[in-house]
């Protein structure tokens, strides 16, 4: 199977660890995953119908109804990112032991990071005109964040990423997906990157790792397709860990986490 190609990617720390890769793949083996995106039907349509949805899960009923070559490719491609877990957690391990310390505290941390790397099961995602994702931080269990495009958007209006710094440290209050609006704190952009084809994204997912994305309503045209996933610690559960969390931790999870018995 083709591999990402990691070795003469773009690598930033501004404003917080990120790689850029294009192209990505060797081009056949792009359009073999590009082709195997669906026809929009196939899709749960979320967010009012400006969201397409398809988690890569074998037994997701959506999944499981399309044709047998389409699951295979995008399981394929599942695997592909998955392969790549370990290359980037090392490309960024230092950011990554950090923001897992934050989340678990110094000794949890340890223990769990020496289980390897994987990622979770992804999802194919589409996103119409008029579409937009304020700036925010992804579930905080999430080490890297992964975004592969598959297709392009010619003008920045059309779609692309936004990285953003929060005007002052964020507290993070909370576990799941996380708007700096809650604690009432501006976002400056900056920087933003295009969205084309066959090109790879991935970020620490860290307690200031803010990011968004739009489409605007009257100039952009057609469906934005991307495959994402998140490189994770190799068998976190946070339900499992909650109970050994420090204090400090411990607290942004009450919400999210069932009580164990």
């Amino acid at each position: 199977m083709a591999k990402l190609k990691l070795d003469s990617a773009e690598i930033s720390l501004d404003p917080y660890p990120h790689i850029v890769s294009f192209p990505a793949l060797p081009e056949s083996a792009y359009q073999r995953f590009r082709n195997a995106v669906p026809p929009v039907e196939a899709f749960d349509l979320k967010g009012n119908g400006a969201k397409l949805e398809l988690d890569i899960v074998e037994t997701g009923p959506a999944f499981a109804a399309l044709p047998q070559e389409c699951r295979e490719v995008l399981l394929e491609l599942r695997q592909l990112l998955r392969d790549t877990a370990e290359d980037l957690a090392g490309t960024f391990a230092e950011a990554l032991c950090a923001k897992y310390v934050w989340l678990l505290g110094e000794q949890l941390a340890r223990e769990v990071l020496t289980k390897g790397w994987t990622t979770t099961n992804g999802r194919v995602m589409g996103r119409a005109p008029g579409y937009r994702l304020d700036p925010h931080l992804d579930s905080a269990q999430q080490g890297m964040t992964c975004l592969f495009y598959l297709t392009d958007a010619p003008t920045p209006e059309d779609g692309a990423l936004g990285l953003y710094r929060a005007e002052k440290p964020l507290e993070v209050l909370a576990a799941s997906t996380y708007y700096p609006k809650a604690e009432g704190v501006a976002t400056e952009l900056v920087k933003t990157i295009p969205v084309r084809q066959n090109k790879f994204v991935s970020f620490v997912a860290g307690p200031s790792s803010l990011h968004g994305f739009g489409r605007d309503s009257g100039k952009a045209q057609g469906w934005r397709f991307v495959y994402q996933c998140h490189v994770i610690p190799t068998g976190l559960r946070m339900d499992a860990l909650a109970p050994r969390l420090p204090d400090e931790q411990r607290r942004r999870w009450e919400k999210y986490i069932r009580p164990t018995s």
